[in-house]
């Protein structure tokens, strides 16, 4: 289980960490696609405000959402996770298709979608690779 306190903490607490996961996360994207650097320089401002945001709302219910291992959740906090979870996909969403016009500016239809793909997939694995590391400081706690 993972402590309530872990995630509620500010999320401006470690501002240099995750302008340097960002940073690493566009780069590694960028990387991928065979992005022009001034294309990707036109493109940077954009992506880390987008990052931004998502980051601010993936925080604000990263406490709901881990304080509590599955099994001991009451019928009624399992309703209350999932209608949390139904509305953070909402406005994950709304994020996207706020975004989108300004990702077109730099970027074509294509590119749009070969970017969502990989951000994706990075994302898939720096989550893997952080609940390895957590699973290996606290062993007993899988």
């Amino acid at each position: 289980m993972i402590s309530h306190s872990t995630f509620s903490q500010n999320p401006e607490r470690f501002p240099a960490v995750r302008e340097r996961i960002i940073n690493a996360k566009f780069d590694e994207i960028c990387r991928r696609m065979l992005l022009e650097k001034s294309k990707a320089e036109e493109l940077r401002p954009v992506y880390r405000s987008f990052e931004r945001e998502k980051g601010a709302l993936m925080l604000n219910n990263l406490a709901g959402e881990f304080a509590f291992p599955d099994s001991s959740l009451t019928e009624k906090q399992q309703d209350e996770f999932y209608l949390r979870s139904l509305e953070k996909a909402k406005k994950l969403v709304e994020i996207r298709e706020a975004y989108y016009p300004k990702f077109r500016m730099v970027l074509t239809p294509k590119q749009v979608v070969q970017f969502n793909r990989i951000e994706m997939e990075v994302n898939r694995r720096m989550m893997q690779q952080l609940k390895k590391r957590m699973n290996e400081r606290n062993p007993a706690k899988k």
